[in-house]
């Protein structure tokens, strides 16, 4: 199911930006906070550049930036990075596309489409340069965890659609990014045959471990879940974008 990719799409403005010039490096431009900008994050009220942009996930540093780069360019780049449904026209009627197509507006895309979006980022396929990239990675480090893994990402929240188009009250959120070293895949299948990545998150290494199935229901309780069968087999040791 496609959703808004809310401030995840930081991700994509990040490899534009420093592909297009507009960002030159992790600490420029530091373009200054103005009256009328999005401020409904006290820190947003101050000085950014593209670290403290990605860092405390500034609304109105991402709306500068496509700025910069006009439609012509951002629908461009957005179509060649096969992104989601690639529709920025933003809200209907409101020709808002440049400044909000990614804030619970027109431009949706899948979990799984997401992780073949940065799976094409790492593996250099958005024809974007490698300084983009780079840097794009540098700002989505989310520093060293245990076992000495590295995490990368980059959060996103916004209000759902409901089956009439319109916006629904209960926000929804994902986290893009990918582990560097040990971490673990969940993947699912309905059909017996595709394996699409569910889940992934650090997996810091250990003597042992405790194994087995789980569900919970943050939003009710009495909830009752059999499980009809559950088997440990060997590592799969695919990639990422492998869904076999």
């Amino acid at each position: 199911m496609r959703i808004s990719s809310a401030s995840t799409f930081k991700v994509a403005i990040s490899l534009m930006g420093f592909d297009a010039g507009t960002f030159t490096a992790p600490d420029a431009p530091d373009w200054p906070f103005k009256e009328g900008y999005a401020d409904w994050n006290p820190r947003w009220k101050r000085t950014t550049t593209p670290e403290s942009w990605m860092r405390d996930s500034v609304v109105w540093y991402s709306q500068r930036a496509t700025e910069q780069l006009g439609m012509k360019r951002f629908a461009a780049y957005v179509d060649a990075f096969d992104y989601g449904n690639e529709d920025v026209s933003g809200d209907e009627g409101e020709g808002n596309g440049l400044a909000n197509a990614w804030l619970s507006s027109s431009l949706q895309i899948s979990p799984i489409e997401h992780v073949g979006f940065l799976a094409r980022m790492i593996e250099g396929k958005l024809h974007v340069s490698s300084a983009a990239v780079a840097h794009t990675k540098e700002l989505m480090h989310n520093g060293e965890q245990a076992g000495g893994l590295h995490f990368y990402g980059k959060t996103g929240a916004g209000m759902p659609f409901g089956p009439d188009g319109a916006l629904r009250g209960r926000c929804c959120s994902r986290k893009a990014g990918k582990a560097a070293n040990d971490c673990r895949s969940k993947m699912f299948h309905l059909d017996g045959l595709r394996w699409p990545l569910l889940g992934l998150c650090p997996f810091p290494q250990a003597s042992s471990y405790l194994v087995g199935p789980m569900c919970c229901s943050p939003e009710r309780d009495g909830l009752k879940v059999r499980f009809s069968e559950f088997q440990i087999g060997a590592p799969v040791g695919k990639v990422l974008h492998d869904l076999t």
